[in-house]
């Protein structure tokens, strides 16, 4: 089969389409969330889509050179996509951006002069940006080494173009096309992130990065409906003076710390958290619950030199169906921990 302009421009063509359904998500997730960041990338989506359309302005060629309008307008639209997405991420220095907003000045004069000393000046910016791309990444360990592979090949090919034409504007499509679905790909990876780290930040503690009350009574109500259970109520002795004498602050190290001791303690047999104060609760589905609160107790006072009362209540010894009822139980074997001597594990009053 004979390789043709139209079989070498199929790729730049398909841009467009790969562009709609990402354009049409971001502008979605903008009007649900209003987050600023979400415009930004609705509207780089917006501008590259705009761009790539442009190729189909110029599909007619009855010749292709690697500075041809369809050539620069596909590589228009790979930058746009580049300089949203290098603004979106929050880890990009200045110096970074501003080698892209540089080349895309470049870019925009070489759409309007159309020769071939505009496209030998793209090329060799595109080989001379991503070998400093790719230098950065390897040396500073900074996140632009595909950026920097894919466009280097971008280069390569479309000098490649020159003297074997339509195999390099093949070669270059196809690299152009698949350089954009990795922004795609880096794109979404991020909203999954964020999604993520939102659902993640409804139901965590922010300090102690526990689990919060609210995850606390749906969770353990499902367990308690479906399985035996064990709950240990703790609570840190003479929290108010720690804060009194030392500061909010150094108390708030002390939750983060103990709170860190009990998620090693407990998180292989079920789960732990902040009920509010300097309360905390560990819900148990496994293990021998008396041994496991009786080794934490005992690391906080060895590592921390402090000391923690800790009422402890099994789902076996409620009549009733509900879970607060077992919450209520470990809660007032806790107090009474607390008014005979506290720094212990009371199983029974």
């Amino acid at each position: 089969m004979t390789l043709n302009i139209e079989m070498a421009m199929f790729p730049l063509l398909l841009i467009p389409a790969s562009l709609l359904p990402a354009l049409i998500y971001t502008i979605a997730l903008y009007l649900h969330t209003k987050n600023e960041k979400q415009k930004w990338m609705a509207l780089g989506f917006f501008f590259s889509f705009c761009l790539s359309l442009g190729v189909y302005l110029h599909i007619d060629v009855k010749e292709f050179y690697f500075w041809s309008k369809p050539f620069t307008l596909g590589l228009a639209t790979y930058i746009i996509m580049l300089i949203f997405t290098f603004f979106y991420k929050k880890n990009i220095y200045l110096f970074e951006k501003m080698l892209i907003i540089i080349f895309s000045i470049i870019l925009i004069i070489t759409l309007l002069l159309n020769s071939i000393l505009s496209g030998i000046i793209i090329n060799f910016y595109l080989i001379a940006l991503a070998l400093i791309f790719i230098s950065i990444s390897l040396k500073n360990n900074r996140p632009f080494l595909m950026h920097g592979v894919f466009l280097l090949l971008l280069g390569i090919f479309a000098f490649i173009g020159m003297f074997i034409n339509y195999a390099g504007i093949l070669l270059f499509s196809l690299t152009l096309l698949v350089a954009l679905l990795y922004e795609f790909y880096l794109y979404f990876e991020n909203i999954i992130e964020l999604f993520r780290n939102v659902s993640m930040t409804a139901i965590r503690d922010p300090l102690t990065n526990l689990y919060n009350k609210q995850y606390l009574e749906s969770k353990a109500e499902e367990l308690f409906l479906s399985q035996n259970i064990t709950v240990l109520f703790i609570d840190i002795d003479n929290f108010k003076t720690i804060n009194d004498t030392k500061g909010h602050a150094f108390g708030d190290e002390v939750l983060k710390k103990i709170s860190n001791l009990l998620m090693k303690e407990v998180n292989s047999f079920g789960f732990s958290c902040r009920y509010g104060g300097e309360e905390l609760v560990a819900v148990l589905t496994a293990g021998a619950a008396d041994r496991i609160a009786e080794k934490f107790r005992a690391r906080v006072e060895k590592e921390l030199n402090l000391t923690v009362s800790i009422g402890l209540a099994n789902s076996s010894e409620i009549e009733t169906n509900s879970y607060s009822d077992l919450l209520n139980l470990a809660d007032q074997r806790m107090y009474h921990a607390k008014k005979t001597g506290k720094n212990k594990v009371v199983v029974a009053i």
